[in-house]
């Protein structure tokens, strides 16, 4: 009984608006400094040494749009499927890039926010956290997602 109430509460509006606005709150926030300070996310992203240097540069440039623009989408209640769906892939991405690095034995800056692109030492530990923290953000997209496609007609 305990738990058909709680499905019933995860499938509310209340659930889902919230949902909407974490998820896109901490896209737009993450956003910011990126935007404020592209070179140093770039030397984040180079860190990483999976893209070739145009690649890092172009990314550098438009993931924080990407962030900004589907972050408030979903603030806004535009298109919140799709906000949720390229958000969502951005985070599986984001976690296989830190995943890749910590199997290399590559301790790096993830550049998730402005705070971390300040961080000159970087423990395994604290990729770790990013990784757990980006699983965690995964939920109130999957919300959003399965909420989405059970109100279509």
């Amino acid at each position: 009984m305990k738990l058909m109430k709680i499905l019933d509460f995860l499938k509310s509006k209340k659930v889902l608006t919230v949902a909407q606005l974490v998820l896109g709150g901490v896209f737009i926030y993450a956003s910011i400094g990126k935007l404020i300070n592209p070179e140093d996310f770039m030397k984040s992203i180079g860190n990483y040494k999976i893209l070739p240097p145009i690649m890092v540069k172009m990314t550098a440039y438009l993931l924080p749009i990407i962030e900004l623009v589907f972050g408030v989408f979903l603030v806004l209640n535009i298109r919140p499927k799709l906000a949720a769906i390229v958000l969502g892939g951005l985070l599986i991405i984001f976690i296989a890039a830190i995943s890749f690095a910590l199997i290399r034995g590559i301790n790096i800056n993830c550049g998730c926010f402005i705070q971390s692109q300040m961080i000159e030492k970087v423990t395994a530990f604290d990729n770790i956290k990013a990784i757990i923290r980006d699983l965690l953000l995964l939920i109130p997209a999957v919300l959003i997602i399965k909420k989405s496609y059970r109100n279509k007609p």
